[in-house]
């Protein structure tokens, strides 16, 4: 949803673009994303739902908080260097402000990022509870995040040349085995979500042709954040001493994220409106997904 403030009493012409910016649906979606890297063993072996024997069974399987008893901190820092490819098929009248040609396929070159990171950090600290098959936890990670930024004057840059999205988690997890075969665990969090696009605003928006009152080189950026409630749950069992299964739920999270949207005119312009910058607030629902896992390890030998 876009509400567009202006509060200039001579606003002319850029008001009008901004007014065509209402055309756009009055909803916009997202769907989720995820690093599940996080952890020594889901990133060494990928047994982690079925052997979460680290403090990183916050997030994979709550219940594996009690394959570590006692009082312990774990940290847990990477970085995802992600190889990225954009391939875009022309679009109507593209071709007035692109003009790099189409391949015999009819798409524009390939773009890559110039830049497309995604930062995982976890921190957990964890003790027993009154009895030592009872285990507690605090924890901070980051399971959803990334970022990419395209030059400036790439063919991408109607979509997208310069953007972020972080989603960070903060929770309490309890773990308890009742049975020395079962082991459960649930997980209650706070999930944050900051979101950050910035890209030139393509100046033909529904069919109508703005480029006389914006240019074609106007800079549209839009923030939002949003912090959800969230939860997991999980199971380990040992059918074997040497095998165990894991199951981990988590939770569906409908996240709304709110925040303000600008557009500044770009160089070309109207010279009386060249560099104005007009506000508004915008809001975009997000849904990061139910999850569900189930994971076996084997130990093949002791």
């Amino acid at each position: 949803m876009l509400v567009i403030d202006v509060r200039k009493r001579r606003y002319g012409p850029a008001a009008l673009a901004i007014a065509a910016l209402c055309a756009f649906p009055p909803r916009s979606h997202a769907g989720g994303f995820a690093n599940p890297e996080m952890g020594e063993r889901r990133t060494g072996m990928a047994a982690v739902v079925g052997r979460p024997d680290d403090l990183s069974a916050v997030f994979h399987n709550p219940a594996g908080l009690t394959l570590r008893p006692g009082t312990h901190l774990y940290l847990s820092m990477g970085v995802v260097f992600m190889h990225t490819r954009l391939r875009l098929r022309p679009w109507p009248e593209s071709d007035r402000f692109i003009k790099t040609p189409v391949d015999s396929e009819g798409y524009y070159p390939t773009v890559s990022p110039e830049h497309s990171v995604a930062p995982i950090p976890m921190i957990v600290a964890s003790t027993s509870l009154f009895l030592e098959k009872l285990v507690g936890a605090l924890s901070f990670y980051v399971p959803n995040a990334g970022g990419a930024f395209f030059a400036e004057d790439s063919i991408a840059r109607y979509h997208l040349y310069e953007s972020y999205m972080v989603a960070g988690v903060g929770g309490l997890t309890l773990a308890y085995e009742p049975l020395p075969w079962l082991s459960v665990g649930a997980g209650f969090s706070l999930v944050f979500v900051k979101l950050y696009a910035h890209r030139k605003l393509f100046p033909i928006l529904e069919g109508i042709d703005l480029s006389g009152l914006i240019g074609s080189r106007s800079d549209l950026e839009v923030w939002g954040f949003s912090i959800e409630p969230g939860f997991n749950l999980g199971v380990l069992v040992w059918p074997h001493r040497t095998l165990s299964i894991g199951l981990s739920f988590i939770s569906r999270t409908d996240v709304e994220l709110a925040g303000d949207v600008e557009l500044t005119l770009g160089d070309n312009a109207p010279p009386h409106v060249r560099g104005t910058t007009w506000k508004g607030t915008q809001s975009t629902g997000m849904l990061l997904p139910w999850t569900l896992l189930v994971g076996a390890n084997w130990d093949v030998w002791r």
